[in-house]
């Protein structure tokens, strides 16, 4: 019922009936009060009028009742923007980014507030060269590649192409891993991060070239200060990182905020 209410309420919506829209929310929100969207689509219609205390006032009730819903962080940050409450917006859309760091939508609004406020963010831009899996109806290992573009990579050198097969394999072999539960998911990821930081180290040592991928140089060096987890939980989000990464949060209160705040960093 909670359901058919919603439906009905986003027609109206879509008309520009907000009072009505909203009618139909609130009987949502009484038939089922543990429904996060009714609670979200209700503030809508409070924000699309620029009533923005009552708006934030549903929002931040849908965070309460789903803390992993992205949009209704984002839709808090945004009623908080318009009544310049700068602390409590930076909060929320640290909470976005840390209920699904994948969502680039998220990250965009906390690059505008950390610009704004005089630091802005800059993006990673990973790009990998190549990557390892395992073939899941053989089980053989693959390192899939990517094509160059046409006139070669002026910025690659042989040591990069070292590093990504390195990365690669090393992927391949965290697959096998987490395939016989020996590890999860981001364990055997991060662990193979870390053998291809190793493998650079000797290849570096042992020949005059250097990395010249400024991406992986960057992971390099928050590696080198322990701070390689939270980066790839953050900025190379998988959704099979996901116990991994509320484990993080759990054990560093604010971990998101503070990444952000003291690397200045985004996908």
């Amino acid at each position: 019922n909670a359901m058919e209410l919603v439906v009905a309420g986003e027609h109206l919506f879509s008309k520009k009936e907000y009072a009505a829209a909203l009618h139909k929310y609130e009987q949502a929100i009484a038939a089922d009060p543990g429904y996060a969207d009714a609670w979200l689509f209700a503030g809508d219609c409070y924000f699309v009028q620029r009533q923005w205390e009552p708006a934030a006032e549903h929002f931040r009730k849908a965070t309460q009742i789903e803390p992993l819903h992205e949009q209704a962080w984002r839709y808090l940050a945004d009623a908080l923007q318009e009544q310049q409450k700068w602390p409590e917006l930076e909060l929320a859309l640290g909470s976005a980014i840390g209920a699904h760091p994948d969502q680039v939508s998220a990250w965009q609004r906390m690059e505008h507030f950390q610009a704004s406020h005089g630091v802005p963010l800059v993006a990673l831009k990973l790009r990998p060269k190549a990557a390892g899996s395992i073939d899941a109806a053989t089980g053989q290992v693959r390192v899939n590649i990517q094509p160059k573009p046409a006139g070669g990579e002026a910025e690659a050198s042989i040591i990069d192409d070292a590093f990504w097969m390195a990365l690669a394999l090393g992927q391949a072999n965290a697959a096998v891993a987490v395939q016989r539960g020996d590890k999860t998911a981001f364990q055997a990821d991060l662990d193979a991060w870390n053998g291809a930081f190793l493998a650079l180290d000797k290849m570096e040592a042992a020949k005059p070239d250097r990395l010249r991928d400024t991406a992986v140089t960057t992971l390099r060096s928050l590696a080198a200060k322990g701070a390689l987890e939270p980066a790839l939980l953050l900025l190379q989000y998988k959704e099979a990182y996901r116990p991994s990464l509320e484990a993080w949060k759990t054990a560093h209160p604010g971990g998101v905020r503070k990444f952000i705040n003291t690397w200045h960093l985004m996908p």
